[in-house]
């Protein structure tokens, strides 16, 4: 809401809920750790990116985690802009 974008009743979802159901012309990773999970998780996607932006979750203090939200979430947006 801070940046005028409502995401209020939305929800992750798996991998598996759109594989051989949709194609994609690029799939964006945004850790690391989910690359080497899964490198090779959407075969039929031409573009493939990884973004590995911080995990606000891991941070020790919900004011902490506040802080990484944000900044993760301009840096994304500085990204897609690109």
């Amino acid at each position: 809401r801070e940046v005028g974008i409502e995401v209020g009743g939305h929800l992750p979802n798996a991998v598996k809920d759109f594989l051989g159901r949709r194609s994609f012309r690029y799939v964006v990773m945004v850790c690391k750790a989910a690359e080497d999970a899964c490198p090779i998780v959407w075969p039929f996607a031409p573009i493939q990116l990884t973004w590995p932006f911080d995990d606000p979750a891991a941070a020790s203090s919900e004011e902490e985690q506040l802080a990484r939200f944000r900044r993760v979430r301009d840096e994304i947006e500085d990204r897609v802009s690109e």
